[in-house]
């Protein structure tokens, strides 16, 4: 048992550092996004995630904090995506209630919102868009 727990923390290991200059990149604009503490949370569990699997080569009973860290990791993915559901929703709503924006099959088009500026948003931005004929 001791030696599948080594092999398993070898594995995990090399691929937590294979991804971690792609994963570090992302980590760093979300850091620099408006929801950050999310970002957090998961550079937290990666960052858990690398040092069990190391730990957990020479000493196999710190394996258990793999798991725990990859619920740590995974909890901070599912609230970013609950933050920008929850924000897309309601800037869906504000684009439908502002009288300079004309909403068509694919999206919306502006001509004012805010200090004169114009601006076209997909229509991915609402839930109950169906946008896959638009191009």
């Amino acid at each position: 048992m001791e030696k599948r727990i080594r092999i398993a923390s070898i594995i995990i290991l090399v691929f937590s550092l294979l991804f971690l200059i792609p994963l570090s990149m992302g980590f760093m604009f979300g850091i620099a996004g408006s929801d950050a503490l999310n970002f957090w949370l998961m550079i937290f569990g990666y960052w858990c995630l690398i040092v069990f699997s190391f730990i957990s080569i020479f000493k196999y009973k710190f394996f258990v904090g793999i798991p725990f860290s990859l619920v740590i990791f995974f909890m901070g993915m599912f609230l970013d995506y609950r933050f920008w559901k929850s924000h897309n929703s309601q800037f869906c709503s504000e684009l439908r209630n502002n009288p300079t924006c004309i909403e068509d099959a694919c999206g919306f088009n502006c001509t004012d919102v805010g200090d004169g500026i114009g601006a076209s948003v997909p229509g991915t931005i609402c839930s109950d868009k169906d946008v896959r004929l638009c191009k």
